[in-house]
């Protein structure tokens, strides 16, 4: 359970206990079930893109598993836009609690695309950019966390 959806929880039990705070329990009970319903879509909205991003980065992992690099800079394009389209979606639906794990993660990703471009679509090269190895080392337990919250929360191994 989130940080957030516990926080709410926590506030709507604290208040459907004071004394005096006007409002019954039915009414706690409705506002508790209205609050877990957004934090359940937002998680939802958020899981569904990881799939998606999973699913677009698939025709770019089937060309770079292709070799004959360097491939024109078209063909490299058009494997590469629809992932970063997708890392935007992913990033645009990311809870709160993930957020800062998924920007890390998406720099890394922005990093490693960038550099596969540049190398005509090699992916022996592009895993070997210096500026790719040097932000994915020093953002790897963000990236450990978000896979962690895509396992635990979306049920996805996106890892």
């Amino acid at each position: 359970m989130g940080r957030t959806f516990r926080a709410t929880l926590i506030a709507v039990v604290v208040a459907a206990a004071a004394c005096g705070c006007g409002s019954g329990p039915k009414e706690a009970e409705t506002e508790a079930l209205a609050n877990a319903a957004e934090i359940a879509m937002e998680y939802t909205e958020f899981c569904k893109a990881v799939v998606a991003n999973a699913a677009a980065n698939e025709p770019l992992s089937a060309f770079a598993a292709q070799g004959g690099a360097p491939h024109p800079a078209e063909a490299v394009s058009a494997v590469v836009e629809p992932v970063r389209a997708s890392n935007a979606e992913l990033l645009d639906k990311a809870p709160e609690e993930v957020r800062a794990d998924a920007e890390a993660m998406a720099a890394v990703a922005e990093l490693r695309l960038a550099a596969f471009e540049r190398s005509g679509g090699d992916p022996a090269v592009a895993n070997q950019d210096p500026a790719y190895l040097a932000k994915a080392n020093e953002v790897q337990p963000q990236i450990d966390k978000l896979q962690a919250f895509f396992r635990n929360s979306c049920r996805v191994d996106a890892g």
